[in-house]
C-alpha cells in the first residue's frame, strides 16, 4: 500500500519540484501514514539515477534538485510484508526500466512482492497479470527512456487504489490522488502509455479485460 507519482516532461526536470505532493500524500492522503520508506528514480538519455531511504519521505536527509529527467517516479511506501527494508522500497530497476507498484500480491513465495510484478512483467509483458490471482491492487508506473507506462488495476479497494492524471505547468503527471481540482481519473483496468515524440506529449490508452 503505497503512494506513487510519476511524471513525463518535454524537458529534463528536476524530481524535487514533485516532493510537496509526495509529501502530502504519504502524510495526508488515504490511508496514511506511508512511513516505511521512499525512493525517486528519473530517465534522462537513457540513463536511469535511482535513490532510496528507509526513512519516512518527511524525515528525507537530503534534497534532490540533482536527479534530473524527462521521466521519473517517487514513491512513498507503506509496507505489506517487510518494514523498512531497501529491499522492498521502491522503485526498482532492471534493464532501462524502473517500477512502483501499489498492492498486496500473495500469488509469489518471495515476500518482495512488488519487485516479483515487475520481473515478471519485464519478462512476459503486461498480459500476464491474467495469472495473478490474489491480490488488492496490480496499479504500477513504469518509467523509461521517453515513456511512461501507468496500469490501473484494482482488484479490491478501488477507492483506495487509484491513478489519476494532470498537468503542472507543462509537465504530465500521474499520481495516486489528485494534485488540483484539474486532475482527472483513469478509470479502472487500464494502462496508458505515454510517450515524447516530435516534441509532444502522445497518450495511448488500453483497457484491460481480464476479469
Amino acid at each position: 500500500m503505497c503512494r506513487m507519482l510519476g511524471f513525463i516532461s518535454r524537458k529534463p526536470i528536476s524530481v524535487e519540484i514533485f516532493f510537496p505532493a509526495l509529501l502530502k500524500m504519504a502524510k495526508e492522503g488515504k490511508n496514511s501514514p506511508h512511513s516505511d520508506g521512499f525512493g525517486v528514480c528519473a530517465v534522462k538519455n537513457g540513463k536511469i539515477t535511482v535513490y532510496k531511504e528507509i526513512h519516512p519521505v518527511w524525515d528525507r536527509s537530503r534534497d534532490f534538485r540533482n536527479i534530473v529527467g524527462n521521466v521519473g517516479i517517487l514513491h512513498a511506501r507503506k509496507a505489506s510484508w517487510m518494514k523498512a527494508s531497501i529491499l522492498c522500497t521502491h522503485p526498482f530497476v532492471r534493464g532501462f526500466k524502473c517500477f512502483a507498484h501499489n498492492g498486496k500480491i500473495e500469488d509469489f513465495a518471495e515476500k518482495c512482492d512488488s519487485r516479483e510484478l515487475f520481473n515478471m512483467i519485464i519478462e512476459e509483458g503486461v498480459k500476464s497479470l491474467r495469472k495473478i490471482r490474489k491480490a488488492s491492487s496490480l496499479t504500477f508506473i513504469m518509467a523509461e527512456n521517453g515513456k511512461l507506462t501507468v496500469c490501473r488495476y484494482s482488484v479490491e479497494k478501488e477507492e483506495y487504489y487509484t491513478l489519476y492524471e494532470g498537468y503542472m505547468d507543462d509537465i504530465l503527471v500521474v499520481s495516486s490522488e489528485p494534485l488540483d481540482e484539474n486532475f482527472s481519473e483513469i478509470t479502472n483496468y487500464t494502462m496508458v502509455e505515454y510517450s515524447l515524440k516530435d516534441g509532444r506529449i502522445d497518450r495511448r490508452e488500453e483497457k484491460l479485460c481480464f476479469r
